[in-house]
């Protein structure tokens, strides 16, 4: 019996890891193209509980249908998207302008709260 209980405990720990992976690599999977204006782009740097410094990259975006919405621009290793400053700099070099991008993720969700920008198209 009590065997069972560890294989148990460390069987639902293994799912719990397995679907927590899973999920992050789907949200990066999900591809789609919006269109509208870029209303402004921000960067600020932000530390961690550990000392780590970070640039968040956020951008505010006017869709054709008027709703608003805030991307976020991070490296993706699954997309092979690594020229994050490049990306910032065209962006902010656009704003006014009415652009198409191509965005990773799902809006608001359990692992992240913004869509990821790939490319200008």
């Amino acid at each position: 019996m009590k065997n069972f209980i560890v294989i148990a405990i460390a069987s639902f720990i293994i799912l719990f890891i397995v679907t927590g992976i899973t999920t992050c690599v789907m949200q990066d999977a999900k591809v789609s193209y919006v269109t509208g204006t870029v209303k402004s782009v921000e960067s600020r740097i932000t530390s961690s509980s550990d000392g780590k410094m970070e640039t968040v990259h956020t951008i505010l975006f006017l869709h054709t249908n008027g709703e608003e919405e805030l991307f976020e621009s991070r490296d993706n290793l699954l997309q092979g998207k690594f020229n994050n400053m490049e990306l910032i700099q065209k962006l902010k070099s656009m704003e006014g302008k009415e652009i198409t991008l191509k965005v990773s993720g799902y809006k608001k969700n359990f692992f992240f709260d913004y869509r990821n920008v790939i490319e200008i198209k």
